[in-house]
């Protein structure tokens, strides 16, 4: 799924190879491995896979591509098992979505994954918890998941900002309906203004959400003059006119955004308020100079409350 899911599979999945001292790969899943009722990939897979390889270049090594099964074919052959090898090969599955947990918890299955006699073992689903994470923090952040130096986003938040994702614009019916204004973002906006030496603070908005519809982001601009931004990236070739262009582009109703520039740019901030959100969760968890980020306190997304900041 989304690159929030993937950097949950992949920080656990890393570290699981590091204690088992063995070699690590990674690839994106077929259309006809996914859990969907026809052939084709779960929502974002491939869009999110693309910002991964993008982000985290270093991890390049441990990549193979579709077609390379000569790492693989110790496993069994497809990246999903049958009701049958479920139990054999070292396979643990952790998912979610659908019902994997509730065949075997976790415990069990990284139990019988260090068998000896196990000579691999896959991992795919969804690993949403921070206790497989905790204490991991800083080999991931500067190490496993360290974000490349060398990217350059098309606008920057500096430290007089208070960044803000918004990952859903309104949520009648579920738990997403708590992030209004009124009842989320209000109580974490006052004291920060309140308390602020600063004349003024600006705060800027990283969503998919269209402004001109009402809905949390609307109301953050109509009340607080939030600025909705969407960074790209440039690099050394690109030229003053390619700039404007993209700059004229963004000023429509549906601008182009990227995935990857709104995760560096919400690591690159030193205020940071998250939404319930995977992909918010690890934007602040691999965010290296945040002086602090203000994130749920409940809710099926982990809380990381033995990081620093």
């Amino acid at each position: 799924n989304g690159l929030g899911n993937q950097l949950f599979q992949f920080a656990l999945s890393r570290l699981l190879a590091l204690s088992l001292g063995g070699p690590f790969f990674a690839r994106l899943i077929r259309d006809y491995e996914g859990p969907m009722s026809i052939d084709r990939l779960p929502p974002h897979s491939t869009e999110s896979w693309n910002a991964f390889q993008f982000i985290f270049a270093q991890q390049q090594k441990s990549i193979v591509d579709d077609n390379d099964t000569a790492s693989l074919n110790k496993c069994v052959p497809r990246l999903i098992p049958s009701k049958s090898q479920f139990f054999t090969n070292g396979t643990a599955l952790l998912a979610e979505r659908p019902a994997d947990t509730r065949r075997l918890p976790m415990q069990h299955m990284l139990r019988n994954a260090f068998h000896p006699n196990s000579t691999c073992l896959k991992t795919l689903g969804y690993f949403q918890h921070y206790a497989l994470l905790r204490g991991y923090g800083t080999i991931l952040r500067n190490s496993l998941l360290r974000i490349r130096d060398d990217l350059i986003l098309s606008q920057e938040p500096t430290s007089d900002d208070i960044v803000i994702h918004i990952r859903l614009c309104n949520g009648p019916i579920h738990h997403y309906h708590y992030y209004t204004l009124n009842n989320y973002f209000r109580h974490i906006l006052v004291p920060l203004l309140s308390s602020s030496a600063l004349p003024r603070r600006n705060i800027k908005i990283i969503s998919g959400c269209n402004p001109n519809t009402q809905g949390v982001v609307s109301d953050l601009i109509r009340t607080y003059g939030a600025i909705l931004v969407h960074p790209t990236f440039y690099d050394d070739e690109t030229n003053e006119n390619q700039q404007q262009q993209q700059h004229k582009k963004r000023r429509n109703h549906h601008p182009i955004r990227s995935i990857a520039a709104d995760f560096v740019y919400l690591t690159r901030a030193k205020t940071l308020i998250l939404t319930e959100s995977t992909y918010a969760f690890w934007s602040g968890f691999l965010n290296r100079g945040a002086m602090e980020i203000h994130a749920p306190a409940s809710g099926p997304v982990p809380i990381p409350y033995a990081e620093p900041n």
